[in-house]
């Protein structure tokens, strides 16, 4: 069990109404990253920060904003600028907050950095909590029910087992299936990379039987040569 001093608490009850009242005014589709996404990292890195001995607090404080960006019509919201975007909402309710200068520095670059590959972000225990946390969220049994809500538009299943040159899928499988695994071989701490192996695991079979189940309906239909 974590224990947050009152004045840590008293904060992050603050950060959790501010999240709050974001994704309540804005009537857009979050495809998978609401508040509930935020509730589940927030836990998410309050347990890795517990099985890694690193201070919560921050961390804690991070992942309840990290994508308050996309409740946003700004069409940063839908892509890797989306940690970008929420960094300029949070930043006046931050300023607000009774946080150091280099706290405040630290929260601000996680969330901006967060949407990024490993190799990009400006590195503290907090961006990696974060984002193994985040990433964990999208990992496992969870992975097709995101893809699905993200990338609704996109057709199930073309074929295509690997990610164009350009780093773009073309399908929600390509989500699920091939872009979601690599993420779980990004992971920064050790708690993150053993829960990511277990639900790797579950995903990878799970894949398996998805485009066993789909191509056999595919060529059920090309046998009608319609």
């Amino acid at each position: 069990m974590i224990n947050f001093s009152k004045s840590e608490l008293s904060i992050l009850k603050k950060a959790k109404q501010f999240a709050q009242d974001k994704y309540s005014s804005h009537q857009a589709k979050f495809g998978g990253h609401g508040i509930d996404h935020a509730m589940r990292v927030t836990d998410l890195a309050a347990y890795l920060c517990l099985k890694e001995n690193q201070p919560p607090f921050l961390p804690v404080l991070t992942a309840l904003l990290h994508d308050v960006g996309r409740a946003s019509d700004d069409p940063r919201s839908q892509n890797s600028l989306h940690g970008q975007l929420s960094r300029e909402i949070v930043d006046q309710f931050l300023s607000s907050l009774t946080l150091t200068k280099e706290d405040r520095m630290l929260v601000e670059n996680a969330i901006e950095d967060h949407p990024f590959l490993n190799e990009k972000v400006r590195q503290s225990y907090i961006v990696e909590i974060l984002m193994d946390a985040d990433r964990i969220d999208s990992l496992g049994a969870m992975s097709p029910l995101k893809a699905a809500s993200y990338r609704w538009d996109l057709p199930l299943y073309t074929g295509n087992l690997k990610l164009a040159e350009d780093g773009q899928i073309d399908s929600i499988f390509g989500y699920f299936g091939v872009r979601v695994p690599e993420w779980g071989k990004m992971m920064w701490t050790k708690t993150g990379k053993k829960l990511a192996t277990k639900r790797l695991k579950f995903l990878k079979k799970y894949n398996q039987e998805f485009v066993k189940e789909i191509t056999f309906m595919e060529d059920c239909f090309s046998e009608l040569k319609i």
